[in-house]
């Protein structure tokens, strides 16, 4: 199977050895690294040049295809944003597996020991969660440094441990200090340092690790259906 990534600075991927997990053989992928969105060529260039089956998409490209596709799953079409492609005969179709992942390991982190969520950052993983909590009917508050309310002021009026999910990019470190019992989790994976200083705080640190490969099997499943 021939499968790509496209977004802006994607060297630490480890999408490659995940789907060559997933499939259990070898998987043709590549990286299509851009610096901007107007360096992207059209949809149909893009997978007949690299002979694709499947295209990922992550940040901050998630928009770039969207009124080239087919979106069957109405859930998904309200996000406005995809990060799943694939071409069949009748054209390309996509889907967001964020949201599938997120479907899949919410139930598995989140329990009723907490009232609600608290949303770090205000992009689009941060608006495709909103949207999970909203149809489940969860109560949650978004902090964003856009907003100006992610400061220690906000973390120290928690008087009871929070559910606090990270939809911030990886450049983002997490300083400030949750109360003890708290959950942190990171929508990214791999980064030491936030789990060691959320670990201080007496709470735990859940690794986007095990959202990115939920996401890549629904990905997976995808790109092979859609292929027949």
């Amino acid at each position: 199977m021939n499968l790509a990534l496209l977004g802006k600075d994607i060297s630490h991927s480890r999408s490659p050895e995940i789907y060559e997990k997933i499939s259990g053989g070898t998987v043709n992928y590549k990286l299509l690294d851009y610096p901007t969105a107007g360096d992207i060529p059209q949809i149909e260039t893009l997978f007949s040049e690299n002979n694709l089956d499947g295209l990922s998409i992550t940040a901050p490209y998630k928009r770039v295809y969207l009124d080239h596709v087919q979106i069957e799953d109405p859930l998904v079409k309200k996000l406005d944003c995809i990060n799943a492609i694939a071409q069949s005969d009748d054209g390309f179709f996509a889907t967001n597996t964020d949201w599938l992942a997120l479907c899949s390991l919410f139930p598995k982190y989140f329990t009723n020991s907490f009232d609600h969520v608290v949303l770090l950052g205000d992009g689009s993983m941060s608006k495709m969660t909103a949207e999970y909590l909203s149809e489940k009917k969860i109560s949650f508050e978004v902090v964003s440094r856009k907003a100006g309310n992610l400061n220690s002021d906000f973390f120290t009026q928690k008087c009871h441990p929070v559910f606090l999910i990270n939809c911030i990019s990886r450049n983002y470190l997490f300083e400030f200090t949750l109360p003890s019992g708290s959950i942190f989790w990171d929508y990214n994976y791999n980064r030491p340092e936030q789990k060691d200083k959320i670990l201080k705080c007496s709470s735990s640190y859940i690794d986007g690790f095990e959202f990115l490969y939920s996401q890549g099997e629904h990905a997976y499943k995808f790109f092979t259906n859609i292929n027949g």
